[in-house]
């Protein structure tokens, strides 16, 4: 997405680790919220 931008490689990958880092703290922030609306159920699988 980035090198559409700039034709730079170390600015686009600097580019997305900064997205992913915001991205992450952004989950971090709200994983409160998030916990409170999934639930997840693994059950055995019969063989």
């Amino acid at each position: 997405m980035f090198m559409a931008l700039w034709s730079n490689e170390l600015y686009s990958a600097l580019s997305s680790l900064f997205l992913l880092v915001i991205y992450y703290i952004i989950l971090w922030l709200n994983k409160g919220r998030i916990g409170k609306k999934f639930v997840f159920y693994i059950q055995p699988m019969n063989n």
